[in-house]
């Protein structure tokens, strides 16, 4: 009986909880924020909120109370309804919800607005005050009299009442926030002087890192890369916070945030209480748990979610023919033949491993499919480069395989990091990332070669990779699945892991190394030097050292407010279905 009274006084602490958590939720969507308290979305998600944590906190908190509890001497009781106990639980709910709202602040910085973060931040704080002032006031009634003690804690529950207060006050500060208008409105600085039109080759390649790029260039292993760093510019790319490739990708073709861009991740949450759909979940609360349980729907985020236009529609638009292979669901028909698929793994594996392992090998399965679409989209790529010299085409290439050879074979390629690894593996698998560099090094090296000279050549990776972090692994240790061979991921790029930067042509400085760039400063350099103007609303800053003195002296910087957003009319390849997986990132 006094752990069901103590659950009817948690049930308050529920409420309370339910309450900020909704606020979390609209908070990180600003544009559900937008709608005001009063919208369905708001109340769906309040609703949401009542329905899962609820019974959760009135169940979690006598419980973990009556565990506290067992080895008293005193005898415990309660009633049905006292202040005391709602205080405790109020208090215990605040500094458990208080660490949440750190960590997703932490977790989400590059994804809000600054007004947003602000707000956030301001809430963050004032949760933490009111819980450490709220715990002392709470522990201050123990020592008073009965009358005096109850004035106190109804003092101890102003303060909880505090921060969901402070929430709605601040909400009509983030609500308008849907994107900032960075663009000031001025007219273009001068007339758009193109120039001689020159190729562009553009090359993204998922999950390549600094890390293990320049020890196989020390080794004269990349020949294509070492030679475009020796005639141009090389850098480390910062990437975001949490990092997911289309997020990133698109942050760096656009030249804006993610607050801006209106892309914050690849999927959108769909909750049971309504039609509501949100981008940013917050973490810490076991809601990807909710979704693995079939308990909220799924849906991936398409193009109309987009704000900003990719440097590929902005080519488009100044009457550059554009060829988008691999990018937005994009991929061309094609196939390899199995000859060349043999040589392509005797590459990335060496001829001995390569020839040693068996076709039914799930890890040769991983190399094979990732090796054969890079090789479809690369003979497209050779393709489209094919013009004459000076007919000012784009390709924009998009290679993400690497990206999943990264993720399984990274444990073979630092096996220390690990400390796991057999020594039949490493002698199997422990060259197949370096080999897939190689392999990736080789068809860059056709395209540079096909485009020429004069054109410029842009390779960049929007994020890197890096070992599985070891409570992680741990984890997946404990819950693998013990048949058959042992394929799981080892890298991963959730933390946002640097990218790389290569860039070479005409204007472009020799020979210089950055110590690292960001990905919004992407988009403004390379307009830059093809000779259009950047958008004002682009936070991305012009990288001038990227340039020749010469090339600044004789090019001026031109800016136009906006490079509208619209549908691009050059499109090498059908589209083929988004490749970008909905799955949320562990």
């Amino acid at each position: 009986m006094t752990w069901l009274k103590l659950v009817v006084n948690a049930a308050w602490a529920g409420v309370y909880g339910a309450a900020l958590i909704a606020f979390l939720v609209v908070f990180l969507n600003t544009d559900l924020a937008s709608r005001g308290l009063l919208s369905g979305a708001f109340v769906a998600v309040t609703a949401f909120a009542l329905i899962v944590f609820l019974p959760i906190l009135a169940l979690l908190l006598p419980t973990l109370f009556m565990i506290l509890r067992f080895f008293a001497v005193r005898r415990l009781t309660a009633k049905w309804m006292s202040l005391k106990s709602t205080i405790w639980f109020g208090e215990v709910t605040l500094v458990g919800m208080t660490a949440v709202v750190y960590y997703n602040v932490r977790w989400t910085a590059a994804l809000l607005p600054p007004t947003t973060l602000h707000a956030l931040r301001v809430v963050a704080a004032s949760m933490a005050g009111c819980s450490l002032m709220g715990c002392a006031v709470a522990v201050t009634a123990q020592f008073q009299h009965r009358e005096r003690a109850r004035r106190v804690r109804w003092f101890a529950g102003a303060l909880l009442l505090l921060p969901v207060l402070l929430m709605p006050l601040l909400l009509p500060r983030v609500a308008g926030e849907v994107r900032d208008g960075g663009a000031d409105g001025g007219p273009v600085s001068g007339s758009v002087s193109r120039g001689a039109p020159r190729k562009l080759l553009l090359v993204g390649i998922d999950a390549a890192s600094m890390d293990q790029v320049l020890p196989l260039i020390s080794a004269r292993r990349l020949p294509t890369l070492e030679s475009i760093a020796r005639e141009g510019i090389s850098s480390r790319l910062n990437s975001i916070r949490p990092c997911t490739p289309g997020v990133a990708w698109t942050v760096l073709l656009t030249g804006t945030p993610p607050w801006r861009s209106g892309v914050r991740g690849p999927a959108e949450w769909t909750l049971p209480a309504g039609p509501v759909r949100i981008q940013i979940l917050p973490r810490g609360l076991g809601l990807h748990a909710l979704y693995r349980m079939e308990k909220m729907g799924l849906r991936e985020v398409m193009e109309d979610r987009r704000r900003s236009a990719s440097v590929h529609e902005i080519l488009a638009q100044a009457g550059r023919p554009v060829h988008a292979i691999g990018w937005d669901g994009q991929s061309p028909s094609g196939s390899v033949s199995a000859v060349t698929l043999r040589e392509d793994l005797a590459l990335i594996l060496g001829e001995v491993a390569a020839a040693g392992l068996g076709e039914d090998d799930p890890r040769r399965g991983i190399l094979a499919q990732a090796a054969a679409e890079d090789r479809v989209r690369h003979q497209a790529a050779l393709a489209a480069l094919s013009g004459p010299p000076g007919d000012g085409a784009v390709v924009a290439l998009r290679l993400d395989g690497l990206s999943r050879v990264a993720r399984h074979f990274l444990r073979y390629h630092d096996p220390e990091a690990f400390g796991d690894v057999r020594p039949d593996e490493r002698s199997v698998f422990g060259r197949a990332l370096a080999g897939y560099y190689e392999f990736l090094d080789a068809l860059i090296g056709e395209q540079v070669a096909t485009a020429g000279r004069e054109a410029l050549v842009l390779v960049v990776s929007a994020y890197g990779v890096e070992p599985i972090p070891a409570l992680e692994r741990f984890s997946r240790f404990v819950l693998r699945d013990a048949s058959g061979v042992d394929a799981s991921a080892s890298g991963s790029w959730r933390r946002g892991p640097d990218g790389v930067l290569f860039f070479r042509g005409p204007g472009i400085a020799r020979a210089m190394r950055f110590e690292e760039a960001d990905l919004v400063d992407v988009t403004p350099t390379l307009l830059y030097a093809l000779g259009l103007p950047i958008g004002r609303d682009m936070t991305g800053d012009l990288r001038r050292g990227v340039f020749e003195p010469g090339f600044l002296e004789s090019h001026a910087v031109q800016y136009i407010p906006s490079w509208p957003l619209r549908a691009m009319s050059h499109r090498t390849a059908p589209a083929a279905g988004n490749r970008e997986s909905p799955q949320p990132i562990r």
